[in-house]
């Protein structure tokens, strides 16, 4: 009788052994799958993470609107971004990040003459270099959308002047050249890029359709020789 008891005993205590265990388990299970929506999955989403906490602490700060509005145009949240960047430009009214941003929200949602209007204020503000560079870079792209081919090849000079570095920049003014029927000028773009970078196998590939294009053009130009007159004199 007494065995029976003991091994009833021990059976009892591994059961609520192995019950414990499984409780804390799942506790832990709980505690990680049901928090894994706040852990960030991405950099851009650790960035928006980070500039919604920095907001929360303080909702004045120009930087943390304009963090948290350059994080919403990376999610492709452009209303939100402009909403963010409004409140940035009137906590900094002198601050060209705020009105960068601003612009490059309205440019990524399609607004482009409130693109062009704040664009325009923003690269005449005092700043970074590489900020005015985005200011021109998107101002061209909003010209460009609007069909102003003459002041979009402008701005995008002015944004290849301070982010040469950029190829993609590159890219875009070299195809606006040549949209504007300037070729010629548009491989010059294209040499600078594999000048720069090498290995760039798609400005190579652009510099070969281009001059063969040009000379394709240059040879519909060049009048044809006209035939000789017969010497042969009828009598």
């Amino acid at each position: 009788m007494n065995s029976a008891i003991r091994i009833l005993f021990r059976t009892l205590i591994l059961a609520l052994v192995i019950g414990i265990v499984v409780v804390f388990a799942l506790l832990i299970r709980t505690a990680v799958v049901g928090n894994r929506s706040n852990v960030p999955r991405s950099y851009v989403e650790r960035a928006y993470m980070d500039a919604v906490e920095a907001v929360k602490v303080d909702p004045k700060n120009a930087k943390a609107r304009i963090a948290l509005a350059k994080a919403y145009i990376a999610l492709g949240r452009y209303g939100d971004a402009i909403e963010q960047a409004l409140i940035a430009t009137k906590l900094d009214r002198k601050s060209m990040d705020a009105f960068t941003t601003l612009g490059i929200a309205y440019n990524k949602a399609g607004k482009y003459d409130d693109a062009i209007k704040t664009l325009e204020k923003a690269v005449k503000m005092q700043g970074l270099g590489d900020i005015q560079g985005m200011a021109y870079e998107n101002l061209a792209q909003a010209y460009e959308a609007k069909g102003n081919l003459e002041k979009s090849i402008a701005c995008y000079e002015n944004a290849y002047t301070q982010l040469q570095e950029d190829i993609n920049i590159g890219y875009e003014y070299a195809a606006a050249l040549e949209k504007a029927g300037k070729i010629q000028e548009a491989i010059y773009i294209y040499q600078d890029i594999v000048a720069y970078v090498p290995t760039e196998q798609k400005a190579k590939d652009e510099l070969i359709r281009l001059n063969a294009k040009l000379e394709a053009e240059r040879n519909k130009q060049t009048p044809k020789a006209s035939s000789a007159s017969s010497d042969t004199v009828k009598r």
